[in-house]
């Protein structure tokens, strides 16, 4: 487009007057300024994103969900510390996770969980651990298991 606006594009040929990129978007880099510019080089801005049923560039864009961070582009909410997301479809929504006995919380930035925590929220004990209270502790000793018959 004529005026090389940073938020603006022009996708239609011969066109010469800009449109602006939707809201809450800027334009992403592009290898030409002066032609063919598109709005699907319009991308989120940083603090917001694309719902993932849409999940493209050229779209209006919504804030990132509370307990997350969003770094614009197409890229997905992200979660925070002590916050952790659903499961896709609904991976948009985020709450925040229990603590254990001493007010930790298990769950760590990007739905990651500490060690020997897992599943959603960080609820569960990972494989080689078990509950104690509120919190998951590793096992200790022989890793032999017995059945008792009689």
């Amino acid at each position: 487009c004529a005026d090389q606006a940073r938020d603006t594009s022009q996708d239609e040929p011969r066109k010469t007057a800009c449109k602006t990129c939707p809201v809450n978007t800027q334009r992403q880099g592009s290898s030409s300024l002066t032609s063919g510019l598109s709005i699907f080089e319009c991308a989120c801005a940083k603090g917001f994103y694309v719902p993932l049923m849409l999940n493209t560039t050229g779209v209006s864009c919504q804030a990132c969900p509370r307990g997350a961070t969003c770094d614009g582009g197409t890229a997905p909410p992200l979660s925070l510390a002590i916050y952790h997301s659903l499961p896709p479809p609904n991976s948009e929504f985020f709450f925040r996770c229990s603590r254990k006995m001493d007010n930790i919380s298990p769950c760590m930035p990007g739905n990651r969980c500490l060690e020997g925590y897992e599943g959603m929220s960080c609820s569960r004990c990972a494989k080689g651990y078990y509950r104690f209270q509120r919190s998951c502790e590793v096992c200790q000793g022989p890793r032999h298991q017995y059945s008792l018959y009689w």
